[in-house]
């Protein structure tokens, strides 16, 4: 056990390159599989060590260099120790960095030298991607992180969004934050910012895997989000057209996309048929290619989605949301009326082409699909409600209520697992709720078992 601190240094002695994992087995810091950092405990009187400065060396590599830097441990005026060492300087911003950073309260003096290393340590990592401990800088990267992954557009609007929401921690250390100001954070935002729990849910979902990040590289010591409060989701039920708005509906779009006198109009109700007819998401539907369509076997196969960015031409990214194709079949009314359209638009088209384009060609966005549908629903007198999204929730419903298992369900519509398919539209499967109707009937009629 290291002795107290008589001074206000101390002083870690060592050379070291290696992975930067640090340990502590009693009177040394294990860095590394091989490579032990000595601490140097105070003798008598005073005494003036220092403490080895943290480089970071190419590959993003941990080295401990003597007399690089001194590291104070300093009284506040309320009597508190803490630490503020100079860590080089920020190679984004060119700032110097000099955390700040309170030693608890609790901590004995003997333990002092380990707890300070240790999150000296920490520093290191979070220089090695090159930023400071801040939690917004380390947000910026990571999100930076999770685009240069190949992340849609849409989602990365989402986390960017998310990260926003958490703004009030940006210039708190990361390592410092804990589940308590995540809870206060989250109630916060449901109290005063006015934010539905789901989103919230989403916001936490986020920062439990960007903690989760960070604790993998050595940047906090666990995940704050795993004991943090969160809200109950709402139950909320899914909108779904009835039967008869579904075939006012149908019957629009299909003269629409045979008769219409603009292509504009014929590829806009094509978009929206194709959403009713298969249950698709607005970004898969003007994904589709020409070579996606097998008249043979009355399939449209599903393998990627447009997304949109501000001031740019839309693009198809390679995937879809569930990050896996799929195939969706057909009746022969559909089939036929995509294998019409197939024909009838596809004048100097490659197969890579879309199957549906734009108004300008090349892929339509999805907004241009949401906003056609808004003007067709409207011309129909279905509910101001429904968008774009509520064609898939009733072509789900219509299966479910007519009989389609789950599984197969979950599958057409590309959901992640069957599970999620039960949770949004498990109020609608018909159960065994009656049969135990007719059951409890015939038991009351004394024809029970």
């Amino acid at each position: 056990m290291a002795a107290p601190i008589r001074d206000r240094h101390l002083h870690v002695r060592g050379k070291a390159t290696g992975p930067s994992s640090l340990s502590w087995n009693g009177d040394s810091f294990l860095l590394g599989p091989a490579v032990r950092l000595k601490v140097r405990q105070p003798g008598s009187g005073r005494y003036r060590p220092h403490l080895a400065g943290a480089a970071i060396v190419p590959g993003g590599k941990m080295r401990m260099d003597m007399d690089k830097t001194e590291i104070e441990i300093k009284r506040a005026p309320d009597g508190s120790r803490y630490v503020r060492p100079y860590l080089g300087r920020n190679p984004v911003t060119g700032r110097p960095i000099r955390p700040y950073h309170r030693i608890p309260d609790n901590l004995p003096d003997g333990k002092v030298s380990a707890y300070v290393a240790a999150w000296l340590m920490g520093r290191g990592e979070a220089a090695a991607i090159g930023t400071s401990a801040k939690f917004g800088d380390l947000m910026e990267r990571h999100l930076e992180f999770l685009e240069k992954s190949g992340y849609p557009a849409n989602s990365m609007r989402t986390y960017r969004l998310y990260a926003g929401y958490a703004a009030s921690l940006n210039g708190r250390d990361a390592a410092g934050i804990g589940s308590a100001d995540l809870s206060r954070l989250y109630q916060a935002l449901i109290a005063d910012a006015g934010l539905a729990p789901s989103t919230v849910i989403g916001l936490h979902r986020f920062l439990s895997v960007f903690f989760g990040h960070m604790a993998q590289l050595g940047i906090v010591d666990g995940n704050p989000a795993d004991g943090a409060w969160t809200p109950r989701r709402q139950a909320r039920e899914v909108q779904a057209l009835t039967d008869e708005q579904v075939k006012r509906l149908e019957s629009w779009l299909t003269d629409a996309i045979r008769t219409a006198s603009t292509d504009r109009i014929r590829r806009e109700a094509m978009c929206i048929y194709v959403a009713l007819e298969t249950g698709m998401r607005a970004g898969e539907v003007c994904g589709l290619r020409r070579r996606d369509w097998y008249p043979g076997r009355r399939t449209l196969v599903v393998s990627g989605t447009v997304v949109e960015r501000s001031g740019h031409a839309p693009v198809r990214q390679p995937r879809t949301k569930g990050r896996r194709s799929r195939t969706v079949s057909l009746d022969d009314d559909a089939a036929s009326c995509v294998a019409d359209f197939y024909v009838s638009d596809g004048h100097r088209l490659g197969i890579d082409d879309p199957l549906i384009q734009g108004p300008r060609g090349g892929w339509m966005r999805p907004t241009t699909a949401s906003r056609a549908f808004r003007r067709v629903a409207a011309m129909l007198g279905l509910p101001r409600s429904a968008t774009f999204h509520t064609l898939r929730h009733t072509h789900a419903t219509l299966l479910l209520m007519n009989g389609t298992d789950a599984k197969t369900v979950s599958e057409r519509l590309g959901h992640a697992d069957v599970a999620t398919t039960l949770r949004i539209y498990g109020h609608v499967m018909p159960g065994r709720d009656s049969e135990a109707a007719e059951t409890f009937r015939r038991a009351m009629d004394g024809k029970g078992r």
